[in-house]
């Protein structure tokens, strides 16, 4: 049974810095249909690099939990998981 509350948005935590998004974008379309994924960067001073975490929109709630079943606890270079973006309505 879906989280009453559930989202059609994921956000993926635990990203080694060096993960592309093109390649945490392969991963997700492997899975579902992927709307839009965002991943913020480090400041170019920084290096750019990742920050660890990215924003997934996927197509329905039933999509965004296969993905959040998929990837919980993976090794996708890092220990990756995923937890539903609530909203505060």
């Amino acid at each position: 049974m879906l989280h009453p509350r559930a989202s059609t948005t994921l956000v993926v935590n635990g990203l080694e810095p060096h993960v592309a998004e093109s390649h945490l974008l392969y991963v997700l379309q492997m899975l579902a249909v992927v709307k839009e994924l965002r991943m913020p960067k480090e400041r170019a001073a920084s290096g750019g690099c990742n920050r660890g975490f990215a924003f997934v929109d996927l197509h329905s709630v039933e999509d965004a939990t296969r993905v959040q079943q998929a990837l919980d606890g993976s090794a996708m270079e890092a220990e990756a998981y995923t937890r539903p973006l609530l909203s505060s309505t």
